[in-house]
């Protein structure tokens, strides 16, 4: 059955190959807020539009769309808020729904609510003021544990620092993206100005990094990043699984592990929007419509 899609982000290199791949059963249209030209083009608003998701519901209904692919970070945003209101009119979002988007904007949530699940996940405080500063890292186990300082709302995966205090100058000059470190004493003197974001600290735990990703309908994984399973792979699935049980995901994520001996805790959940994700996303929410 062809179906009407409305793909965002048609500058994206990644929109020509989903084109390519969707466009002999489907129709296909191409948005963006770049006034850009084609048959099925169609301008949007920025995503900062107070109207935007209305604004877009109106394009869906008046070309018959059935599918909405928001490809930009920002769109999700806009648009989980309306999910609801779309689903009334048949039409699919492919993106988080509100209440799992509150939770990827904001850790401390995300990990509260699988703790309270029974899952095992680091010890955690918030930080919005310099004077809670000492108190927080010594109540995490500060200097005999290592605590991973990150802002609530992340601008990329990368916006975090360890406190290691055997970081050295050019470290600290030129750090490692995978491990980056910074001193006490440097970061005490950045906090102090008092004009920093609420931030997240945590303990660092030391082990094996795993990853799990999956395709989740209702919870339900459908398909996973494992093929052939082993028995560690086993666990992890089993593991994420029962994580997205809980939450009732929906959708292309990534559930992030550190293996230690005492068993496995999780420490991140990522919607993924990457191509290869988003479209695995994109073939099973038409194969529902068929």
């Amino acid at each position: 059955m062809q179906t009407n899609l409305l793909l965002t982000g048609a500058s994206l290199p990644q929109t020509e190959r989903f084109y390519t791949v969707l466009n002999s059963a489907h129709k296909i249209y191409l948005s963006d807020s770049l006034a850009l030209s084609g048959d099925t083009f169609i301008q949007i608003p920025l995503s900062d539009d107070g109207a935007f998701a209305h604004k877009i519901l109106k394009i869906c209904l008046d070309h018959d769309i059935k599918v909405v692919v928001p490809q930009l970070k920002q769109e999700l945003e806009a648009l989980a808020s309306a999910k609801t209101l779309f689903s009334e009119y048949g039409i699919a979002v492919l993106c988080p729904s509100k209440n799992i988007l509150d939770l990827l904007n904001d850790k401390s949530r995300l990990y509260n609510r699988l703790e309270s699940e029974g899952f095992a996940v680091p010890a955690i405080s918030k930080l919005d003021k310099f004077d809670s500063f000492v108190s927080t890292m010594l109540k995490l186990g500060y200097p005999s544990k290592k605590i991973k300082v990150e802002p609530i709302s992340k601008r990329l995966n990368s916006d975090f620092r360890i406190v290691d205090d055997s970081v050295d100058a050019y470290s600290s000059l030129f750090p490692n993206l995978q491990n980056p470190l910074i001193s006490y004493t440097q970061l005490s003197k950045l906090l102090s100005a008092d004009n920093f974001p609420e931030l997240l600290l945590s303990v660092c735990i030391d082990g094996a990094l795993q990853s799990q990703i999956g395709y989740y309908e209702k919870g339900t994984c459908k398909t996973n990043t494992y093929e052939d399973p082993e028995p560690l792979n086993m666990i992890l699935m089993q593991l994420s699984s029962s994580i997205a049980d809980v939450l009732n995901l929906n959708g292309s994520y990534q559930l992030d592990f550190v293996q230690t001996e005492a068993g496995f805790y999780f420490t991140d959940l990522k919607w993924m929007m990457e191509e290869e994700y988003l479209l695995v996303s994109i073939k099973n929410e038409l194969a529902q419509l068929d």
